[in-house]
């Protein structure tokens, strides 16, 4: 359950605090509270990591806003590094076992006006749930609070538990003791034997079943974990990143799921661009540079299944215009690129 990281009146409908009250009243009870946010620098993004710092001055939740900079050859380009986890020790399963650990990966910012439900309500809970949670970014100019439209989302977000969670809890270390400042890597501690102990209290691989929930409990799933960052972000980065030292691990195991696919693939996202030494070079952005690999497997593999005659399908499901102001500069070079991309597909 999602609400906005600052703001000062619990949910009355729910009776449930905001998600700023919660680790507040958690780091009050001894819960180590390590919170990393997006420090934008342009201030075009409204990652808002001002305000949720100045929220839990003098709290003992500890803050790190982190940003990225960018090469003077690059200008002032906007460059992010979109990770979005949270990492808790979880209650027992059953009882007299220990505790476990769970993460949660996914889409989904932890930030105002991201609460939203299935039916995605535009002006019913204007008065309402959403009535100090405005936000909406898609409709040009002014959008009135009190009588909306407010923007929906459609995010995925997941829960995990197993051995994939010390993967995503180290991502989060190495994270941490590269950007935060070094005068709080103690407040991590990455030796301390509570860490250890929570991770070695999970169950080994074989016994994955005991993680499995829902109707599908019988069945165990194998999980991995992927993560990029590219030659732009690292080229100023101090400390023994700054050498272009990449990671595309996210882009292969697209490939190699694409590759071994048999009957169909589905892809949902935001944005669907790349590929683009394929596309026209007339067009005024062929050189975007936007050239991983996803697009022309995928048109690969189709071509590949019509030669063998084989019946394969692919779907790939996309909003109308991604957020933001459909008439503004960036999601119109945005929309752009995707036409190029289909284009050369």
């Amino acid at each position: 359950y999602q609400r906005r990281v600052h703001g000062e009146k619990p949910l009355d409908d729910f009776g449930m605090p905001t998600i700023g009250e919660l680790l507040k009243q958690k780091s009050e009870e001894g819960v180590r509270v390590l919170v990393m946010v997006w420090k934008d620098a342009s201030g075009q993004m409204g990652t808002l990591w001002d305000e949720t710092q100045a929220y839990f001055e003098g709290s003992d939740v500890t803050v790190a806003p982190v940003g990225r900079t960018t090469s003077a050859s690059l200008g002032d380009m906007i460059i992010t590094h979109h990770q979005k986890m949270v990492i808790v020790d979880g209650t027992p399963r059953m009882p007299m076992m220990p505790r476990r650990t769970v993460a949660f990966v996914g889409g989904v910012d932890l930030t105002s006006g991201r609460w939203d439900t299935p039916t995605f309500n535009l002006f019913r809970t204007l008065q309402t749930h959403h009535k100090e949670d405005f936000y909406s970014s898609v409709v040009a100019g002014s959008v009135e609070h009190a009588f909306g439209p407010r923007e929906p989302w459609h995010d995925i977000h997941s829960q995990v538990e197993g051995p994939i969670v010390s993967d995503v809890l180290f991502n989060f270390i190495e994270r941490w003791l590269k950007q935060a400042p070094e005068e709080w890597a103690e407040r991590l501690q990455v030796d301390n034997q509570d860490v250890q102990k929570v991770l070695e209290n999970d169950q080994p691989a074989e016994d994955l079943d005991n993680y499995a929930v829902g109707p599908h409990r019988s069945r165990s799933w194998s999980l991995q974990l992927f993560r990029s960052i590219d030659n732009y972000v690292t080229h100023d980065l101090h400390s023994g990143w700054g050498d272009g030292t990449i990671d595309k691990s996210i882009q292969l195991a697209y490939i190699h799921q694409i590759r071994n696919a048999e009957r169909f693939i589905y892809i949902e996202n935001q944005y669907f661009l790349g590929s683009s030494q394929f596309w026209e070079k007339h067009s005024h952005i062929w050189d975007a540079q936007a050239t991983h690999l996803v697009p022309v497997e995928l048109t690969r593999k189709i071509v590949d299944k019509i030669h063998r005659g084989e019946r394969f399908a692919a779907y790939v499901l996309l909003p109308m215009y991604p957020e933001g102001n459909p008439g503004s500069s960036p999601v119109q070079s945005i929309l752009t690129s995707q036409f190029q991309t289909v284009a050369f597909m």
